[in-house]
């Protein structure tokens, strides 16, 4: 390639400053006579020749007049897709609009510019990326010459970035869109929603049953499943639709341009009887799930109350049975700000001092003495009065705040026990539930013997209560549990027992100290006889294992009197007497340690 001669254009310099031009002559005394010019020349053609990047020379008009051999062997084409051509129009370039912006203003300017990005494609269709960088020209007398510059070809470099991006909006584990891309995708189609009067519909989908798949095959089985749940519901969808993992057991489906709900829940009800069928997890094994569906339409740009919306229809598909869909209504957005509220200020209930124990005694049904008290949370609201749990606790549940009301409770229920025993009231045992949550956190343990050391509790003084269902959800980890309460001295109940699906070879080996006889079975007593059937087998499982049995919610004499008559040693429930504060226990506690006179004597 011809080099330009440097005495005829050079860099602009700045005023004053001297510029050295023309072949080189005899250096200064005692210097050796430098290599003839026409040979140097030749060497710098052969240098930028050999180099790795491409050198590149404009004319006045812009256009390219030389190019370095550096540019075919890096891209495959010829020098005539350059020469002759402006750097924005040469054939086959492509640049960025941002790049290209910038191009044309320095080149308007007859400033420098670097590493502007061009794209091109080789004879072979392979794309290459390059970054050029160049400078203008001036003859002596300031007469603009046109730019020389260099290209450096960065499509390695480029390529890794967009491998970077791609991954950071993309599911590992699926190939589908993740969060990030689902929200970008969302709130464009609701910004043209806006403009055209349109709706936009989402379709959350949670799996069921799916934490359990985890627990019972493990992790690698739980990978299989969500693959092949990726690939039912891309089955079911539009072409036009976009389908997320979220994250977990969570998938989203975006539609566009939809009338309304009904297309919705014909495809929410697809979804649902594709998820009914049997996943292979491998080794011939098979397992089953189901899907909740929630949909949400909306028209205004909002992306995160629309999904926001779908999730909480989501939540009220299983709270109505699961393997089902549900459409987000005024009713469920009305209940859901007052969830929201209610979450809001239950954040700062521990802080403000708005929570409090009541206690619920629990009554030997053979000398009517007092066997202890089970600890429940309420909430008294300035505003709203007493809340009971069951207006928070799912709420809680929700938003991450049920391993904090736990906490609260078990060390308020420790240091109730303290007061109560300094004032000489003896309480022979205090039951504290425990949320599934807490229960598969692991520090459950820790943190009721870190309670009972704080507040000077003996640990036969504290009872755990945890669900059936809650040690079943993994029952080689959850029976471990139990085994470490009771080796430390802690009384462990399974709550709500019967209403789980645990097999009696699973219970056999349980450890426990208790179990709590289900409300649902007491409130035909005595009359109903599946109600009858259930708690006879009970007890006797009861008796049979060395596990103290309390019925829960008796409300009747007559209901006391069968459980008595059936060997049931112990209940609580309104006959006997309500949860109160732990003042009013405490007056009941002294007439609680001798023999009673009546089976409702704590009845107020």
């Amino acid at each position: 390639m011809p080099v330009a001669d440097p005495a005829a254009c050079q860099p602009r310099r700045p005023e004053g400053q001297v510029a050295t031009a023309g072949p080189p002559t005899v250096g200064e005394a005692g210097a050796a006579q430098a290599t003839p010019w026409p040979q140097e020349r030749e060497r710098l053609h052969n240098l930028l020749n050999l180099a790795a990047d491409w050198v590149w020379d404009l004319d006045a008009e812009l256009r390219c007049r030389q190019v370095s051999e550096g540019w075919t062997r890096a891209t495959g084409l010829g020098a005539d897709h350059l020469l002759g051509r402006t750097l924005d129009d040469a054939a086959g370039l492509s640049m960025e609009p941002a790049d290209r912006e910038t191009l044309l203003a320095a080149l308007a300017r007859r400033e420098a510019f670097r590493a502007l990005r061009i794209g091109l494609r080789t004879p072979h269709g392979r794309p290459r990326y390059h970054c050029l960088s160049g400078m203008p020209l001036f003859g002596r007398d300031g007469e603009f010459q046109g730019y020389c510059g260099v290209g450096t070809e960065v499509t390695a470099a480029v390529e890794a970035m967009r491998q970077v991006e791609q991954r950071a909006r993309v599911d590992a584990l699926t190939g589908l869109p993740n969060r990030a891309q689902l929200l970008d995708g969302l709130g464009r189609a609701l910004a043209n929603a806006a403009r055209h009067g349109r709706l936009v519909g989402l379709l959350y989908v949670d799996i069921d049953g799916f934490k359990g798949v985890n627990d019972r095959h493990g992790h690698a089985a739980g990978d299989l499943v969500l693959r092949e749940v990726a690939a039912r519901l891309s089955l079911r969808i539009r072409d036009a639709d976009l389908l997320a993992r979220l994250g977990g057991d969570e998938f989203v489906v975006l539609a566009e341009d939809v009338n309304g709900t009904a297309g919705l829940m014909a495809l929410g009800h697809r979804i649902v009887q594709a998820l009914r069928q049997p996943i292979p997890i491998g080794d011939g094994r098979r397992c089953s799930v189901s899907a909740s569906v929630g949909i949400a339409v909306s028209g205004r740009p909002d992306a995160e109350a629309l999904l926001k919306a779908a999730d909480a229809a989501m939540y009220e598909a299983k709270a109505l049975g699961k393997d089902r869909c549900t459409v987000y209504s005024a009713a469920l957005h009305a209940r859901v700000m007052r969830e929201q509220s209610i979450e809001a200020e239950l954040r700062g209930a521990i802080e403000r001092d708005e929570l409090e124990l009541f206690f619920q005694p629990q009554m030997s049904l053979t000398g009517d003495a007092l066997e202890g008290v089970e600890a429940l949370l309420r909430w008294r609201h300035p505003v709203r009065g007493l809340i009971l749990p069951g207006e928070f606790i799912e709420s809680a549940e929700r938003h991450g705040l049920i391993a904090l009301l736990d906490e609260w409770v078990l060390d308020a229920a420790c240091r109730q026990l303290r007061r109560w025993a300094d004032t000489g009231l003896e309480v022979p045992r205090c039951a504290v539930n425990v949320s599934a949550t807490h229960f598969d956190s692991g520090r459950l343990v820790d943190l009721v013997r870190s309670s009972l050391v704080r507040h000077g509790v003996a640990p036969a003084k504290l009872e755990i209560e945890v669900t059936e269902t809650a040690v079943m959800r993994n029952a080689a980890r959850g029976q471990a549990l139990l085994q470490r309460l009771i080796d430390a001295g802690i009384s462990v109940a399974l709550d709500d027992f019967g209403v789980g699906h645990s097999s009696l070879a699973r219970l056999k080996g349980m450890p426990a100290t208790a179990i709590k006889l289900d409300r649902a079975f007491v409130q035909g007593l005595p009359h109903d006889t599946d109600d009858v059937a259930i708690c006879r087998a009970v007890l006797a499982l009861g008796q049979s294992l060395g596990l103290r049995v309390v019925a829960e919610g008796v409300e009747t004499e007559a209901q006391g009197r069968f459980l008595r008559d059936a060997g049931c040693l112990t209940a609580q429930g309104y006959f006997y007497a309500r949860p109160a504060p732990a003042d009013e226990i405490a007056r009941l506690l002294p007439a609680a340690r001798p023999r009673a006179r009546s089976l409702g004597c704590l009845r107020p």
